[in-house]
């Protein structure tokens, strides 16, 4: 049994499956609509074409920069290293950097789960990190949350030691990480050879200093996206 509610002019909720044996007790919070805007919005399954090196990810192009991929300006770098431990599991570490003023800044007590508009509609102008570190076995990973999302700063311009123009985006839930090499699954036949690989889905405003982030599903900026890489919520 699910419980939904919708109303005119408001993001609608769901309170996902409910036993039917049980009485509960809700409180929801209604997100307005109010300005959706095209972005640039990516589910993206990437993995590692090299062990233990920084590789920067182009959020407009969706894809590693070159010579990895098609991207063009290194928004935010990734590395993954491995190791083999008691077992036989590979464990994985996950690395993200960005440029000095850029950064990530998690968010968890302002993310709605069941809301279709989970996290704020404006990205936070202060509280980024300069990056983030994921530690993941083959078969499990402790850290992961679905329950968080983050916003993220890049292509940060200064004048004077201040930031005078930069972009914003989000990621939506948690960055799955499978350290495990590629190879082990019949679907990696015929594909590169991966040392792990992520995958997370995110949305990138490409107009410097509009930190708005509400996405108008039906107008990405992304064209000709595979059905496994579309997003529809907001």
């Amino acid at each position: 049994m699910h419980v939904g509610l919708e109303r005119e002019g408001y993001y609608g909720v769901e309170s996902g499956r409910l036993s039917r044996s049980k009485d509960h007790e809700f409180e929801y919070v209604m997100r307005k609509v109010i300005n959706p805007v095209p972005l640039y919005a990516k589910a993206v399954t990437l993995g590692f074409p090299v062990n233990g090196e920084w590789i920067g990810f182009d959020f407009e192009e969706g894809d590693w920069v070159l010579p990895h991929g098609e991207g063009k300006t290194k928004d935010a770098l990734f590395r993954y290293s491995t190791r083999n431990v008691d077992g036989g599991e590979t464990e994985g570490r996950l690395e993200v950097k960005f440029s000095e003023g850029e950064g990530v800044a998690p968010i968890s007590n302002a993310y709605l789960e069941y809301s279709e508009l989970k996290m704020p509609h404006e990205a936070i102008l202060d509280g980024y990190e300069p990056g983030m570190t994921r530690v993941s076995k083959s078969y499990h990973d402790k850290e992961f949350r679905d329950n968080v999302g983050c916003f993220f700063r890049s292509r940060v311009s200064k004048l004077d030691g201040k930031i005078v123009s930069s972009n914003y985006g989000k990621i939506m839930g948690n960055i799955r990480f499978d350290p495990r090499e590629s190879g082990w699954h019949v679907s990696h036949r015929n594909k590169p050879k991966a040392f792990g690989s992520i995958s997370f889905t995110y949305y990138f405003n490409p107009s410097p200093n509009d930190r708005n982030l509400e996405f108008a599903p039906g107008r990405n900026l992304f064209k000709d996206l595979d059905p496994t890489e579309q997003v529809r919520e907001p």
